[in-house]
């Protein structure tokens, strides 16, 4: 067993794919449960459930009663992760009562852990809803994929999928309009390929220029995660022409900064545009 959790959405990939091995950490550029188009092509959105990379301080993860704190569903998953009985009651105990982050990461332990029958699909969609309720779009879109496939033990149901998407789609509007990069993005997503919502060249046009105007201003502000995804963005061409020279330009900005992903950024970096070139020191 891994001794941190990785992100959710290669998780998922993998669980709808039918592989029974558990996939290591992920990159920070990893797409969240794609929601798969029309023509059956992936659709790419942002994350919205976090990424554990940095463990807990032990005091905290080794006590499910005291997981808790300020960010409850990290501490609490970190510790489950490690067979914490109480702290997996913990953060069970947190999305019961409403807590949208924590019920994501419940969501993502069972789908990790609960690989052959019997698992608790029930459990899983409660999770999942209330997570999405809580303005999450990631798992609004996993709900769906859940549902068009019929994987974890969900049975397939294209009207409950179909409401998702839309659920998804709705909350990554109203997020962008409060600003939020992600949600920006994701919606674009949606507005491109009619996604939850009726295409709109325009309005997807307008969603993702305004993802890219608030990410860059992030950027110059020396936020590396934005940054990162700027750059890969322009690599892959999501929501603008694909652009090789500003791509490299904002990952050797994220691989420059000091944040929790920098390894990430300069092997996304080096991946794309080969290894930097040596320093010759003279004699």
């Amino acid at each position: 067993m891994p001794s941190a959790p990785p992100s959710l959405a290669p998780v998922l990939a993998l669980l709808l794919a039918g592989c029974a091995a558990q996939p290591g950490p992920q990159p920070p550029h990893a797409p969240v449960a794609p929601p798969v188009a029309a023509e059956g092509r992936p659709v790419q959105v942002l994350r919205d459930v976090p990424t554990i990379e940095t463990p807990p301080p032990p005091e905290v993860a080794a006590d499910g009663a005291r997981c808790l704190g300020t960010e409850p569903a990290i501490a609490c998953l970190e510790a489950c992760w490690k067979n914490d009985a109480s702290a997996c009651a913990s953060l069970a105990q947190a999305c019961e009562e409403g807590d949208g982050t924590a019920c994501s990461y419940a969501a993502h332990y069972l789908l990790a852990h609960d690989r052959r029958p019997p698992n608790d699909p029930t459990r899983i969609v409660r999770y999942l809803d209330t997570a999405c309720a809580g303005g999450l779009v990631a798992t609004c879109i996993i709900l769906a994929r859940l549902y068009t496939h019929g994987a974890a033990g969900v049975a397939k149901d294209p009207a409950r999928a179909q409401a998702a998407n839309e659920r998804a789609a709705e909350q990554a509007r109203l997020n962008c309009e409060k600003n939020d990069q992600d949600g920006c993005m994701s919606f674009g997503s949606f507005a491109e390929h009619g996604i939850g919502v009726d295409k709109n060249a325009a309005a997807s046009r307008r969603a993702f220029a305004k993802g890219f105007a608030l990410m860059t201003a992030a950027c110059g502000l020396r936020d590396g995660l934005s940054c990162h995804m700027l750059g890969v963005y322009y690599l892959d061409g999501t929501g603008a022409p694909a652009n090789r020279e500003k791509a490299r330009t904002f990952l050797e900005r994220a691989c420059a900064l000091p944040w929790k992903s920098t390894a990430a950024s300069c092997a996304t970096l080096e991946q794309a545009f080969g290894p930097p070139p040596k320093t010759i020191v003279s004699p």
